[in-house]
């Protein structure tokens, strides 16, 4: 029989077991701490580390976030927004139009998630 959803083995079932349960070091407090996210473009942040920083925010710390490009060059996958990926039909730049998109999905990311700062 075939599932119709997703399977999602039970939580913690593909954890390591010498895997630590947090990034800080033993004794330093979250409220304390000062953590920097670096990731190479804008959705890095949600797809591969959102709710590590969500949850350090929401404990206190201070969240910092470094986005090494602005996407500019990126694939589209959404039907809609097609027409801003450099080299297709509709594409009237350098990927200008792109990069201002995904800045504009990065703040909203960033300040949902507790983001304290953020740069490029």
């Amino acid at each position: 029989m075939t599932q119709s959803v997703p399977y999602y083995p039970e939580q913690g079932a593909l954890v390591h077991e010498g895997a630590l349960a947090g990034v800080l070091p033993p004794g330093l407090r979250p409220e304390d701490a000062r953590l920097l996210f670096v990731h190479a473009h804008p959705d890095d942040e949600s797809i591969a580390t959102g709710a590590t920083m969500g949850r350090y925010a929401e404990l206190g710390a201070h969240v910092v976030l470094l986005t090494m490009t602005r996407g500019e060059r990126g694939e589209v996958i959404p039907a809609p927004l097609r027409h801003l990926e450099v080299g297709r039909p509709g594409c009237r730049d350098d990927g200008t139009a792109l990069g201002l998109y995904r800045v504009g999905e990065l703040e909203d990311a960033a300040a949902r998630l507790g983001v304290a700062e953020r740069f490029f």
